[in-house]
């Protein structure tokens, strides 16, 4: 009867609520198996140096200013940490600190200044007119095959 279906177990609802489970767990050791291997990542003086730059650039130049605790830097650290464990080093690289963007801000106004001056700091002068020049260009062809797409609909 209805009622016999609706109180057995449903064998897909079973199957996907074991997947689950089993993502689940997956993440959950994926997890720890990067907080055990995170704080043996090195951090490099080049990432403390830009770490006490970027302290002062939010306490003296940011409008307004941003201060961030010694425990909030510790934290950003860890997370620096994690990103180089979760990528198979074990040394933070200065393309980790692209991260910080999304951690010292306290109003959504903060995080422009905050993403460019992390961009002027992490990405080298040079590199940066030459990323700026490959984005440019992949921007121009993804415009491109958009509108041939999009063309080729209406034809």
């Amino acid at each position: 009867s209805i009622t016999e279906l609706n109180d057995e177990k449903n064998p897909i609802d079973a199957s996907c609520e074991l997947e689950a489970s089993a993502k689940s767990a997956s993440a959950e050791s994926l997890a720890e198996q990067l907080l055990q291997e995170a704080p043996t990542a090195k951090v490099p003086k080049q990432i403390k140096q830009l770490l006490k730059e970027l302290k002062i650039f939010l306490r003296d130049e940011a409008d307004p200013p941003v201060l961030v605790s010694d425990r909030r830097l510790l934290k950003a650290v860890k997370m620096l940490c994690v990103s180089a464990a979760s990528h198979g080093r074990r040394e933070v690289t200065i393309g980790d600190c692209l991260l910080l963007k999304h951690v010292f801000w306290q109003t959504p106004n903060e995080q422009n200044a905050l993403s460019e001056w992390l961009w002027n700091h992490v990405v080298p002068p040079e590199d940066n007119v030459a990323l700026t020049y490959m984005l440019k260009s992949t921007f121009d062809r993804v415009e491109t095959l958009c509108l041939d797409s999009h063309a080729a609909k209406y034809d």
